[in-house]
């Protein structure tokens, strides 16, 4: 049969990062693939950590840089939280030679929590010889039986505020002289991580040949 090998992880052991923080990537390793072609058809990673299991949003799977198109979803398997990608119905080919395989998430909660993912067995890969048509176990480099593979200790940094201009007002809209309660500036405050207290907000009008 076909052959999967995961190589030894290159990440940092721990890391810290802001709440808010998109696309993250928080488990990746490179797969080794022997012999013929395999399909990759699901991957479940465990959350380990003591930030809730929403805190993280978008988790997306990644092979060679290149979005799967599947987005995971957070479950429960025997008591534990992982995230899960369901492939089945369009797996990825990966061909013989080496491929990198990363997880990233946005950070939308959790602050002052850490996070951790972690490829916990191997059957927590699904794939596919496609020639014999049967699973086959992926393993450590050697080959040996598999070992844990987990991703680096993230701390979520306390909550962050950001402000933009919202995309629907116009900075170039018309106030009539006289107008009252006239909208002159409309702005969108995004909460990361946390609920946020606002205890003042400043609005510095800058008027260009103003005609009264």
């Amino acid at each position: 049969t076909a052959g999967a090998t995961l190589a030894a992880m290159g990440m940092a052991s721990t890391a810290t990062i802001n709440a808010g923080t998109s696309q993250y990537t928080f488990w990746t390793d490179t797969l080794q693939v022997n012999t013929r072609s395999v399909l990759l058809k699901g991957a479940n990673f465990k959350m380990i950590g003591s930030a809730p299991s929403d805190a993280l949003a978008n988790i997306k799977l990644f092979i060679d840089g290149v979005d799967t198109g599947k987005v995971g979803t957070v479950g429960s398997i025997q008591g534990s939280n992982y995230v899960m990608f369901d492939l089945a119905s369009s797996p990825v080919t990966l061909t013989t030679g080496s491929h990198t395989v990363d997880v990233r998430a946005d950070v939308q909660k959790g602050t002052n929590r850490t996070m951790q993912l972690a490829l916990q067995q191997a059957a927590d890969l699904t794939i596919t010889d496609t020639q014999v048509g049967v699973n086959i176990a992926v393993t450590n480099v050697g080959p040996v039986a598999f070992t844990a593979k987990n991703g680096t200790t993230v701390t979520i940094n306390y909550g962050t505020v950001t402000t933009t201009v919202d995309p629907t007002f116009s900075s170039y809209t018309n106030i009539t002289s006289g107008a009252t309660n006239a909208v002159i500036g409309k702005f969108t405050v995004h909460a990361y991580g946390e609920d946020v207290k606002v205890s003042s907000l400043s609005v510095l009008p800058a008027l260009t040949s103003p005609t009264l």
